[in-house]
């Protein structure tokens, strides 16, 4: 199963890129229930990068440890677990940068392996998995239009 969210931004792929290169300091910013964001050792964007981020989602405060699994500058920024059993079920996220107008599209990602059945039964979750990814999108479209604007850019309410 693919949970696929996408927003075309008038923005450069550097931009994005740096974006997620300065996680540490944009997280928090990037929507209102993501609650902790850390680099384990020396942060940035580069393959085996690794990292720690919490997120309220459907009422649950999720815990993830990921690490960069490839990084194409400008155009793909993907992670995974680093749990092995974990990464069974999501095996990585993606956010992929095309260039779309004059801007880019920003594509999300997350691939899950679940059953018809496990699909069924986790719907509502997987829903709110939607929501919060759209909500994402929406936000960084706004973060990087102010910011190239010269304006703040505060989080929307998901």
């Amino acid at each position: 199963m693919r949970l696929v969210s996408s927003t075309v931004i008038r923005a450069t792929p550097e931009a994005v890129s740096l974006f997620f290169a300065d996680m540490a300091e944009n997280y928090l910013r990037w929507h209102p229930d993501h609650v902790l964001f850390r680099w384990e050792g020396k942060g940035g964007l580069h393959a085996d990068a690794r990292f720690n981020f919490e997120e309220r989602i459907a009422g649950k405060r999720l815990k993830k440890r990921m690490r960069f699994t490839r990084i194409l500058a400008g155009r793909l920024i993907e992670f995974a677990p680093t749990n092995p059993l974990f990464r069974l079920v999501l095996p990585s996220i993606a956010f992929e940068i095309e260039p779309e107008g004059d801007g880019v599209r920003v594509t999300q990602t997350i691939h899950i392996r679940t059953g018809p059945l496990g699909a069924w039964f986790k719907r509502d979750e997987f829903a709110a998995v939607r929501k919060h990814m759209d909500d994402e999108g929406a936000n960084l479209k706004r973060i990087l239009e102010e910011e190239a604007a010269g304006g703040p850019a505060q989080p929307e309410p998901g």
